[in-house]
């Protein structure tokens, strides 16, 4: 039961650390982040519509580890397998039955959706790496041309410029 407690940290402090880093790319300084400040990741990067499977486990259910965050103000509860690492970390010794197997596979889709929303399916996860095999990304967001970043070819077009997403 360790172990799974074990995975669930690891895998939490993985997206905890992405979060972080998609804010810090995007100008958001701060030294204490929370759930209030990754929440507001989740319509800029649309990570509610994102499904993970596991093709080794192809009984289980896709999983959406950030359906619906943000929609009570409640950040960390929204997040079931996010609010149990937070209680395990916090208190090992009565809080140590929220560290599920069911969490951790949450955990464990919830970096690799954050690497897919960060990097795209192919360079996030790699075209055959063992990643991959591991773990499919389902349902990844539709995005309209209007919201999708591409190379500008040529130089001093001014209708080319970046546009900050309002955090």
């Amino acid at each position: 039961m360790s172990l799974i407690r074990n995975l669930l940290i690891l895998a939490c402090t993985e997206v905890e650390s992405q979060w972080r880093g998609v804010l810090a790319a995007n100008g958001v300084a701060s030294i204490r982040l929370t759930t209030k400040d990754y929440v507001k990741l989740c319509p800029a990067m649309r990570l509610g519509e994102y499904a993970a499977t596991f093709p080794s486990y192809p009984w289980l259910e896709p999983v959406k580890p950030f359906a619906g965050w943000g929609a009570t103000g409640n950040p960390t509860q929204e997040l079931a397998w996010y609010d149990a690492y937070n209680a395990v970390k916090h208190d090992r010794e009565t809080e140590f039955g929220r560290a599920t197997l069911e969490h951790v596979f949450a955990a464990v889709a919830a970096c690799a959706i954050m690497m897919a929303a960060q990097f795209g399916l192919s360079d996030g996860l790699g075209t055959h790496s063992e990643v991959r095999a591991f773990i499919d990304i389902q349902s990844p967001p539709a995005w309209p041309f209007s919201e999708v970043y591409i190379f500008p070819y040529g130089e001093g077009r001014p209708e080319w410029h970046a546009v900050p997403y309002p955090f």
